[in-house]
C-alpha cells in the first residue's frame, strides 16, 4: 500500500506544477485560465502568450508527465504498474491542481510524457498520431481524444496491467473525452481556434 501511495503523490506532485499558468503570471502578469480557451494548457498558451512560450508550456507538461513514471520505475522496478499509477495522477494533477482550485488544462501534454516513460516506442507513436491527425485535421482537441481512448487498449493489450488498472485507464479516459467536449461542439459550430488560424501571421 504504500508504494502505491508514494507513486500517486509523486505523481500529483508534478501534475500540480502549472506551466501555462507561471508563464502567464510571469510574461503577461495574466491568469491565463481567463484569456483564450480559459485552459491552462500549451494550446492556449499558443493562442494567448505566442509559439515560444507555448512550446515551453508544452515541453514542461510532457516532463511533468514523464518525470514521475521514471522516478516510480526506478523506485520500484519490480511493481510495473506503479508507473502508470503515477503518471494517472501526474494527469489528475494537471486537470485537477490543488494549489490552483482545482481548475487546470486537459491533460493531453502530460499523458504524452507518460506514455513516453512507460514504453518509448509507445510514446514516439503517440506523439507522431497526435502530429497528423492535428495537421490533417486542424484541430488538437481530435488527436487529444484519439489518445485518451486508446488508453485502456493500451494498458490492456499493449502493458498488460491488472484489471484494476485498466479500470483506471478507463475511467482516465472517460475524463480525457469529457474534458474535451467543450472543444467537439465549438469545432461542430465552427468556433474552435484551428491550428492554421493560430499559424496565420497577425496583420
Amino acid at each position: 500500500m504504500i508504494p502505491y501511495i508514494v507513486a500517486v503523490l509523486i505523481g500529483y506532485a508534478f501534475g500540480c506544477i502549472q506551466t501555462a499558468y507561471i508563464l502567464g503570471k510571469a510574461v503577461r502578469r495574466i491568469d491565463i485560465r481567463q484569456h483564450g480557451t480559459t485552459n491552462a494548457g500549451a494550446s492556449n498558451a499558443v493562442i494567448v502568450l505566442g509559439w515560444k512560450y507555448g512550446v515551453i508550456v508544452g515541453v514542461g507538461d510532457y516532463a511533468k508527465g514523464l518525470l514521475p513514471v521514471l522516478i516510480v520505475r526506478a523506485l520500484y522496478p519490480e511493481l510495473p504498474p506503479l508507473a502508470f499509477a503515477a503518471g494517472v495522477a501526474a494527469i489528475l494533477g494537471h486537470i485537477f491542481p490543488a494549489p490552483l482550485g482545482f481548475r487546470g488544462g486537459k491533460g493531453i501534454a502530460t499523458l504524452l510524457g507518460v506514455l513516453l516513460g512507460l514504453n518509448f516506442w509507445v510514446g514516439l507513436v503517440a506523439l507522431l498520431f497526435l502530429i497528423v491527425v492535428t495537421v490533417l485535421s486542424d484541430f488538437v482537441a481530435i488527436g487529444s481524444i484519439g489518445l485518451y481512448l486508446a488508453l485502456p487498449f493500451l494498458a490492456w493489450l499493449l502493458f498488460h496491467y491488472p484489471a484494476v488498472y485498466v479500470a483506471l485507464a478507463v475511467g482516465l479516459m472517460l475524463l480525457g473525452v469529457y474534458k474535451h467536449f467543450s472543444n467537439v461542439k465549438k469545432i461542430v459550430n465552427k468556433q474552435e481556434v484551428g491550428l492554421r488560424a493560430v499559424m496565420r501571421p497577425k496583420q
